[in-house]
C-alpha cells in the first residue's frame, strides 16, 4: 500500500528513486556545487510564486464577468499562459542545475511568496488586484535573483531572469492599465469601489495567507461562494446544475494533479528516449490544459466555482499525486497511465450523467475531450510496451 500525505501526494510503490527531493546532484554546466544549491533554492522560489501566479490568473480566466470580461479575459489567457512559459523554464534551469523543482502542493506553498486566492469567486476588480500583487512579489523577486546569479558568475540564469522579468514588468503594467478608472461599470458601482479602496475591509486576511498561503478578501467582494451552484443562464435545473458541476470539479481535480505530473516528468526525464517522451508530454501537458480551460468555463456557466488550487483539488481528488522526488522514467510513466485511466473512466462516466440529467452540451464536451485522453493513454501504453527492434541477446 503506498502511504499518502494527506489525500494528494504519495510515495510510490515500486520504481527506483533516482534523486531525493530537496538536494542538489551534480551539473554539466561547471556551476559549483555550494552555488548551484543556493541558486536552486533561489530559483524555486520563483518556480513556486509564478505557478501560484499561473493558476490565480488562471481562475480568472475562467470566471471574469462584467461589460469588460472579453478585454480582461484575453489579456489573462495570454498572461497566464505567459507565466506558464516561465514557469517551465525555471524548472528546466533548476534541473540543469541538479535540483528538482517544487511540484506537489506541499513543497509549492513552502517556497512560494505568491499566495493563492481562496477558492470563492471574487468580484473582478478584486481578484485582479490580487493579481498585480502577485506580480509585484514575483518581479521583486526575480529582480534580486538576477543579481543574485550575477553575483554568483552564472550568466546563464541571470539572462534567462532578465528575460522573464521584462515579460512579467510588461503584463504587470497592462494589468495595472486594466485598473485604472475609467471604467464601463456605472458611476454609483465607481464610488461604492472607490470609498471601499483604502478601507482595512479591501485588504486581504494576511493571517490566514501567512499560514495557509491563501489571499482571503473581505467578504463584501464574493460574487459566488466555494462549493454551491448559482442559478444559471442555460436554463438546466439548479439541483442537476448542482451535481454536474461536482462530478466535473472532480474531473478538474483529476485534471490538476495529472497535468502538474507530466510536467514534472517532462522536465526531470533522462535517458536515451529523452528527446521523444520530453516532446509528448510537453504535447500532452497542452492537451490536458485545453481540457482543463473547457471543463472549468462550463462549470462557472453551471453556476458553481471551478476547482482552482489545492484545498478544492483535495476535496474532489480521486486520485493521488507521485511525491516529489524524481524516479526512473518507467515508472513516472506508469504513473502517468494510471491518471489518466483514471480520469477516462471518470469522463466516460460523466458522460452518461450529463445525457440523463438533460445537459447535452457538457455530454459532448466531455466526448471531444474523452476521446484525446484516450488517444494520450494508448501512445502512453504504446512507450510502456516491451516489444523492441534491438535484438534479444542485446536487450538479455
Amino acid at each position: 500500500m503506498a502511504t499518502k500525505d494527506g489525500r494528494l501526494v504519495r510515495e510510490p510503490d515500486t520504481g527506483e528513486r533516482r534523486q531525493a527531493w530537496g538536494t542538489v546532484d551534480g551539473n554539466e554546466l561547471r556551476v559549483a556545487h555550494g552555488d548551484a544549491e543556493t541558486l536552486v533554492d533561489a530559483l524555486s522560489v520563483d518556480h513556486a510564486g509564478s505557478f501560484n501566479l499561473f493558476y490565480l490568473l488562471r481562475k480568472h480566466y475562467w470566471t471574469a464577468e462584467g461589460a469588460e470580461h472579453d478585454e480582461v479575459a484575453d489579456f489573462l489567457e495570454t498572461a497566464y499562459s505567459r507565466v506558464r512559459e516561465i514557469n517551465d523554464d525555471i524548472a528546466v534551469r533548476i534541473v540543469e542545475l541538479g535540483g528538482i523543482p517544487p511540484n506537489t502542493p506541499p513543497t509549492i506553498q513552502e517556497h512560494a511568496d505568491v499566495h493563492l486566492e481562496a477558492e470563492d469567486l471574487y468580484d473582478l476588480r478584486a481578484s485582479l488586484k490580487g493579481d498585480l500583487e502577485g506580480y509585484a512579489t514575483l518581479i521583486t523577486s526575480v529582480r534580486e535573483h538576477v543579481e543574485l546569479a550575477e553575483r554568483l558568475c552564472d550568466d546563464g540564469t541571470a539572462e534567462r531572469l532578465q528575460t522573464h522579468l521584462v515579460a512579467l514588468e510588461h503584463d504587470a503594467s497592462d494589468l495595472e492599465h486594466l485598473l485604472e478608472d475609467d471604467t464601463l461599470v456605472r458611476a454609483d458601482d465607481v464610488e461604492a469601489t472607490h470609498e471601499r479602496r483604502d478601507s482595512p475591509s479591501e485588504h486581504s486576511d494576511t493571517s490566514q495567507a501567512d499560514a495557509s498561503h491563501l489571499r482571503r478578501l473581505d467578504p463584501t467582494h464574493v460574487r459566488r461562494e466555494w462549493d454551491t451552484t448559482a442559478e444559471n443562464a442555460l436554463r438546466l435545473d439548479q439541483t442537476a446544475a448542482g451535481e454536474l458541476v461536482t462530478a466535473l470539479n472532480t474531473d478538474l481535480s483529476g485534471l490538476y494533479i495529472l497535468f502538474n505530473q507530466v510536467r514534472k516528468h517532462f522536465w526531470t526525464t533522462e535517458g536515451a528516449e529523452r528527446g521523444q517522451i520530453g516532446a509528448f508530454l510537453e504535447d500532452a501537458a497542452d492537451r490536458l490544459s485545453v481540457v482543463t480551460d473547457d471543463l472549468a468555463i462550463r462549470v462557472h456557466a453551471l453556476g458553481g466555482v471551478p476547482v482552482c488550487g489545492p484545498m478544492g483539488v483535495r476535496q474532489h481528488a480521486s486520485m493521488n499525486i507521485e511525491a516529489a522526488h524524481r524516479y526512473d522514467v518507467r515508472s513516472s510513466l506508469g504513473r502517468d497511465l494510471d491518471g489518466y485511466a483514471t480520469l477516462v473512466e471518470q469522463l466516460r462516466e460523466h458522460v452518461e450523467l450529463s445525457h440523463r440529467l438533460g445537459d447535452e452540451a457538457t455530454s459532448a464536451l466531455l466526448r471531444v475531450h474523452l476521446k484525446m485522453l484516450e488517444a494520450d493513454a494508448n501512445t502512453l501504453e504504446r512507450y510502456l510496451a516491451d516489444d523492441t527492434l534491438v535484438r534479444r541477446r542485446s536487450v538479455d
